[in-house]
């Protein structure tokens, strides 16, 4: 499944205008809607033909959380799969055998419906004072896995539960799909499951692209700030470099990708976590050339976001425009010439450089403005090449294995060893190339004449590189 394919939004609106209404302004961008109590009590079970009729390509979950006794829950479920819903939620405080006769009913529906039970564990209303008044003896995080084990052991499709639960139940429930609610608006009530998960105060994750966003109360599509999970930058590159248009955020659920801000900065996002993957291998005096080499995206990408940029790109700013706010170096105190405009210019430029620890030093007296001596990295250059290569084959090779895999297991570990060699890959493309700007940047003047008047020095026709102050004949070598 795709992202926009396992993205389902609550229609949370009293009757079916305002459902058909915001139907039609998701289509295309999830690929399931979720009708609870409010909305099927008001309609009744007519919305979900009528739903299905206008979108088909939208899935419709009834999130009814059935609990009775097992003919009756028999009876609803054979009824939801009449209606064409892909999945109903029942409580899983029902026990095993409840469970059970709801699986049973769907699968004796026939292939035709393709209705999936979903397991309610434990509502998040539900703290431990209300368990106990209810006469639990048990912890919320102690029901939420018995009950995640009964619905395994019934045959549910799958579970409803908060992030938080996550890492608890999966173990517990490995072959289960799991529902995890994700963003609601700022003074929405809690649905089942809504447990916080590292929130912060923040614009929705895809404003910058504003068509998709979580009801308010009304049924409108809410702008306000509001407490949301976070998405994991790697994450966001890879859907957004396959094309996807939603991303998954840290706990579950997905996250709409602002396509216009990727579109101009992402590249920008994907060189600097490159940057940062390569910048780990490297120790010394290369990682800190390395990490202030990078400072010209950050603070680009600072600019876009309407952010101060990185302290230290104040010192590096000058690399930026004409060069002219590069500071004049001093000067040794015991040189006696003059020096000639470009000249001044070279030693600011040259000292400007080793003083941002970007690694330019003087190579000599003579020839100051034009000369920058710099490592060689033609042979690294080369290497890394080779290894893109090897990587990129590998890579091709790890796709086709992923596409014949026979089992889930055999695909996972398939998958572990396709993502870490897909962040080497692109690592190496980053240090390329940073590489290939460092070979541009290694220019060195040869200087093979001795100082003399222009008459004596050898014609343009001699076979070897000159090179004098009194401009006679420069050869650069790359």
């Amino acid at each position: 499944m795709t992202p926009r394919e396992r993205l389902i939004v609550a229609l949370d609106v009293p009757d079916r205008s305002a459902a058909f209404a915001l139907a039609e302004t998701l289509a295309g961008h999830v690929g399931m809607l979720k009708i609870g109590l409010e909305l099927f009590v008001a309609e009744g079970p007519a919305i979900v033909r009528d739903l299905r009729a206008r979108h088909p390509e939208l899935e419709i979950f009834l999130d009814l959380k059935l609990h009775d006794i097992p003919n009756t829950m028999r009876g609803a479920i054979r009824s939801a799969g009449g209606l064409g819903a892909r999945f109903i939620t029942v409580h899983a405080g029902s026990g095993v055998e409840h469970l059970r006769a709801c699986v049973e009913q769907a699968r004796e529906s026939g292939a035709a419906s393709n209705l999936g039970v979903l397991a309610v564990t434990v509502l998040t209303s539900q703290d431990q004072r209300a368990c106990e008044e209810a006469g639990h003896t048990r912890s919320p995080a102690e029901l939420v896995k018995i009950r995640a084990q009964a619905a395994a052991a019934a045959g549910c499709t799958g579970l409803v539960c908060s992030g938080e639960e996550l890492e608890a139940i999966t173990p517990l429930t490995p072959g289960l799909f799991r529902v995890v609610p994700g963003i609601r608006p700022a003074g929405a009530d809690a649905g089942p499951g809504d447990g916080d998960l590292e929130a912060e105060e923040a614009d929705e994750f895809g404003s910058l692209d504003g068509d998709v966003h979580p009801l308010d109360r009304n049924g409108g599509l809410s702008r306000a700030r509001r407490r949301l999970r976070r998405a994991d930058a790697a994450a966001v590159i890879r859907a957004w470099q396959a094309g996807e248009g939603f991303a998954p955020l840290l706990g579950g659920g997905f996250g709409r990708i602002p396509d216009d801000f990727m579109n101009k900065h992402g590249h920008l996002v994907a060189d600097l976590m490159a940057a940062r993957e390569a910048l780990a291998a490297m120790k010394g005096d290369a990682a800190t050339a390395g990490r202030k080499a990078t400072m010209l995206d950050l603070a680009e990408l600072a600019a876009a976001l309407d952010q101060a940029p990185p302290p230290v790109f104040t010192r590096l700013s000058a690399l930026v425009g004409d060069f002219s706010g590069i500071p004049q170096a001093s000067l040794p105190a015991d040189l006696r010439a003059e020096l000639r405009d470009y000249q001044r210019r070279g030693v600011d430029w040259l000292s400007f450089l080793r003083e941002a620890e970007l690694g330019g030093l003087l190579a000599d007296d003579m020839g100051l403005g034009k000369t920058l001596q710099a490592d060689d990295v033609t042979a690294e250059y080369f290497d890394l090449e080779s290894r893109i290569r090897v990587l990129e084959e590998i890579v091709a090779q790890l796709e086709l294995l992923l596409k014949r895999a026979t089992s889930v297991e055999e695909a996972l570990k398939i998958r572990v060893q396709l993502d870490r060699l897909r962040i080497e890959l692109e690592a190496a493309r980053a240090q390329l190339r940073m590489l290939s700007e460092l070979i541009d940047f290694s220019t060195l003047t040869l200087y093979l004449s001795p100082r003399g008047p222009a008459e004596l020095l050898p014609s343009s026709n001699d076979p070897f590189p000159w090179v004098d102050e009194l401009g006679v004949e420069a050869t650069e070598y790359r």
